[in-house]
């Protein structure tokens, strides 16, 4: 018989593992899906980031009321930056997060624009890619932290936690790998 902390073990291995090992194809939810508009299909961004949001979408929400999808309904870009414009595809806390014109750079835009943007994404694909994933894997990272007390369990739930900060590197090394990336903040949480 085993006891609770083996079959947490058991679990969060599973459930994470295939959070970052099967195909996107298998993992994503359409039940929990942001809804689209049309209007995507008018966006100036790569046409292979287009093609990916229309298969996948975004999930609605990976975190309710603090980090969520809703990507706007319009074709023209709803936000501004000196010398750029964005789609709006949703908010992290009090940033709202957008995709660039012309680049599929994601960036989360601090309510003052005097303020410097925070780096998400390479392209709006891996963006979604890391999205689904991290919806994936949210919940047992969540019960881990709730369960860790005791010295092996914290080091377990640290090795975890370390695991997916290196599959987000391998889907965007270059967000990774950026001590400012919203990715890795939302990592140590």
């Amino acid at each position: 018989m085993t006891d609770r902390h083996d079959d947490t073990h058991v679990r969060a291995d599973r459930t994470l593992h295939e959070a970052y090992a099967l195909p996107l194809d298998e993992i994503v939810d359409t039940r929990a899906a942001a809804p689209l508009n049309a209007s995507i299909d008018a966006w100036d961004v790569p046409a292979e980031d287009r093609a990916a949001l229309r298969r996948w979408g975004l999930p609605a929400q990976i975190k309710e009321r603090f980090f969520e999808n809703a990507p706007q309904h319009g074709a023209a870009p709803e936000l501004s930056r000196p010398g750029r414009n964005l789609y709006r595809l949703g908010r992290f806390n009090r940033l709202t997060i957008g995709v660039e014109e012309g680049t599929g750079k994601v960036t989360a835009l601090p309510r003052d624009a005097a303020a410097p943007d925070i780096g998400f994404n390479r392209s709006l694909t891996r963006y979604i890619e890391c999205a689904w994933r991290w919806h994936a894997a949210l919940p047992v990272l969540i019960e881990l932290a709730n369960w860790a007390w005791e010295p092996d369990q914290l080091d377990f739930y640290e090795r975890q936690r370390q695991a997916v900060r290196r599959h987000i590197a391998a889907i965007d090394p270059d967000a990774a790998s950026d001590a400012s990336s919203l990715w890795q903040a939302i990592i140590d949480i």
